[in-house]
């Protein structure tokens, strides 16, 4: 995508500072001010993460997918401690010993394959 228009709405950048809001170093996804806090324009073409920020760090959510795929991720999930405490992820959903995520590559204690989080946080 070219670098002097938002990857999202197509307008273009006028080089005021803060115009562009968003650039996904990976993929060159431009967003601008409007378009980062929208689910669909702003997210990046990424599959894995959303300008850099993997989604196995964090909570399975509906919105975590490639803009321009539409494919949502499915892949390891390993939200910290409070990110998982926060969304209120039962116990009963991490798996028993920790292993290599297939995402990024740590070894964490992954949530179980298939968990949809549930909590009113997540809808």
């Amino acid at each position: 995508p070219p670098s002097t228009h938002c990857t999202g709405c197509g307008g273009r950048f006028g080089g005021r500072i803060g115009e562009r809001d968003l650039l996904c170093l990976d993929c060159g996804y431009a967003a601008c001010l409007d378009c980062s806090c929208h689910n669909r324009r702003g997210t990046c073409y990424c599959e894995n993460s959303n300008f850099g920020h993997k989604y196995c760090g964090r909570v399975p959510e509906w919105y975590h997918s490639s803009s321009r795929t539409g494919k949502v991720y499915r892949g390891d999930n390993h939200p910290d401690a409070y990110l998982a405490e926060s969304h209120h992820v039962p116990a009963s959903q991490w798996e028993t010993d920790p292993r290599t995520c297939t995402n990024c590559g740590e070894t964490k204690r992954c949530l179980k394959p298939g968990y949809q989080c549930t909590d009113w946080m997540c809808q």
